[in-house]
């Protein structure tokens, strides 16, 4: 029986390369992503490897919607199967400050990719988990920057540290067996 997948955005280094190393040790290969193609890339591939993991890397921009079944299409090709999404990749403001500072043009970065890219990337996997027969495939989204953000400012915040954009929990995704997951740093 063939190990099942994982594909983590933002593995390259940081929460991201952790995840991958622990879903390794229990037994995942990883399809991992990221916009950068470094030295960190390698020793993401020699951790997950040392882990036990096959591991594969897919340079790609979670903003760039065009590029997500391609990316889908991809980590299946290479692997033959796809069992978890951990949504991880995310950026902060590419300038920080207070919220009368902020300007439409950081704003949207920081949306096209933290928002925008993980919810229809969610929406490609979605799809592809939908067609499997059998196991019990799950997506889950991961934050840190935001939490750290609002327990900084305490609990009045405006703007909190998951989201559903669906805009409902329950879907046809429960006939499915899906499970979906909004996990804070620190809690489980």
């Amino acid at each position: 029986m063939s190990r099942p997948v994982a594909l983590v955005t933002g593995a390259r280094r940081g929460i991201g390369r952790a995840i991958g190393i622990a879903l390794a040790k229990v037994g995942y290969d990883l399809a991992f992503t990221d916009i950068v193609e470094d030295e960190a890339k390698q020793e993401a591939i020699r951790l997950f490897t040392e882990a036990g993991a096959k591991a594969c890397f897919f340079k790609h921009d979670v903003a760039a919607l065009e590029s997500h079944s391609g990316l889908i299409k991809a980590v299946i090709s290479a692997f033959g199967r796809l069992d978890l999404f951990v949504s991880n990749a995310g950026i902060g403001a590419p300038v920080r400050g207070d919220i009368l500072e902020i300007t439409p043009e950081s704003f949207d970065v920081v949306m096209d990719v933290n928002l925008r890219g993980a919810a229809f990337l969610s929406q490609e996997v979605a799809k592809a988990l939908m067609q499997r027969s059998s196991g019990r495939p799950a997506i889950v989204f991961i934050t840190s920057a935001s939490t750290d953000w609002s327990r900084s400012t305490g609990p009045n915040t405006v703007f909190q540290n998951s989201a559903c954009p669906c805009g409902r929990r329950r879907s046809r995704f429960d006939s499915h067996r899906k499970v979906f997951r909004s996990l804070r740093s620190g809690q489980g």
